[in-house]
């Protein structure tokens, strides 16, 4: 269970913390899990205010665990040329650091990571260190066996001794990121797998959820001639033929229903290509689940939904985005007001 995030130097961040610790509001307590955190958080703002940084970050941290850093990781570009400019460095130094707990231990994890390679990597669990590296010279507490056949290179020390701290290694190699194109998915269930092939698994239980709004077609997504189609009674389509809608409602609920509970799932632009009414059985189902949902959305209907711990707002300002919980930036809002209306109206512009 994610409690606390914070990014720094990654695309366009300078500094951000998200934090699903829940607030002192006493109202909407269905979206209140283990009486800890709030669920889902959903991140809004302008276009151009930074909010698909987010999902890229963690797009590269998931890949990071899962392949290696196989998705491109980028630096706030204009904040390097500033630095460069004012000679107070050569490159700039992107971190990440979640905090989580699993079963009841509280665990830290950070990273540091500049010009192409680790350049800082710690793990404590409860305020007691586990491991720290400094380039490729690590540190490890408690555990002191087989040290010397630990060859670093560029990867993760968590990676390479991940039989010593596997449910560590486990919880965050299921943070699971869809991001705006939906191709560049990245999650551990689709990790040498087709995407199809997690569509066909979970088509029964994907069609049950929406039974009530009798949105789908008659149809059945198959394998047949070594090509994915779409069966109608009798005859065939092409998968291509499948909605952009329909894609990702699939996507997204297959993601759910595959993660194992407390783990994490990013969507950048949730709504995109899906009816209001699937949105909301979509967060339904996230806390069904137990899975912790974090989205950008211009959707204001689903703000209806959430209290203002759940909402973050994202600017643009001084070459960086920053986002802003709204529970901390409006503190006196009441279950009477509605926040839809306020941000429609610009009253939290100057965020």
């Amino acid at each position: 269970m994610l409690l606390n995030l914070k990014l720094s130097n990654v695309f366009s961040i300078k500094e951000v913390e998200i934090n699903f610790i829940k607030g002192r509001y006493v109202y909407k307590n269905e979206m209140v899990y283990n009486n800890t955190i709030v669920n889902p958080l959903a991140l809004y703002g302008y276009n151009g205010s930074g909010k698909s940084s987010l999902f890229k970050a963690m797009a590269f941290l998931s890949s990071f665990f899962l392949e290696g850093d196989n998705y491109p990781l980028e630096i706030n570009y204009l904040l390097e040329q500033e630095a460069k400019a004012k000679k107070e460095a050569n490159y700039l130094i992107s971190q990440f650091e979640l905090t989580f707990k699993l079963a009841n231990d509280i665990y830290n994890y950070h990273l540091s990571y500049g010009d192409y390679k680790v350049i800082k990597e710690t793990l404590s669990k409860n305020n007691i260190n586990l491991f720290e590296r400094l380039d490729n010279k690590y540190m490890l507490h408690l555990y002191y066996d087989n040290l010397n056949e630990v060859k670093l290179k560029d990867k993760s020390l968590l990676i390479e001794i991940k039989d010593k701290f596997i449910d560590v290694y486990d919880y965050l190699t299921n943070i699971n990121v869809i991001l705006d194109n939906r191709i560049n998915t990245v999650a551990k269930t689709l990790v040498n797998n087709n995407i199809y092939d997690l569509f066909i698994k979970y088509q029964a239980e994907i069609k049950a959820v929406f039974n009530d709004f009798l949105l789908f077609s008659d149809y059945e997504i198959v394998k047949k001639d070594y090509k994915y189609q779409m069966k109608y009674d009798a005859f065939y389509l092409p998968i291509t033929y499948l909605s952009k809608g329909t894609f990702n409602i699939y996507l997204i609920l297959s993601l759910l229903l595959a993660s194992p509970k407390d783990s994490l799932l990013l969507i950048d632009d949730l709504d995109t290509n899906i009816h209001p009414f699937i949105l909301d059985k979509i967060i339904a189902l996230a806390n069904e689940k137990q899975i912790q949902l974090i989205f950008s959305s211009h959707n204001t209907h689903l703000m209806q939904l959430f209290r203002p711990d759940q909402i973050y707002l994202a600017s643009f300002n001084n070459y960086s985005s920053y986002y802003k919980r709204l529970s901390e930036y409006k503190e006196n809002i009441r279950e009477i007001n509605n926040i839809e209306k306020m941000y429609l109206a610009d009253v939290f512009k100057e965020v």
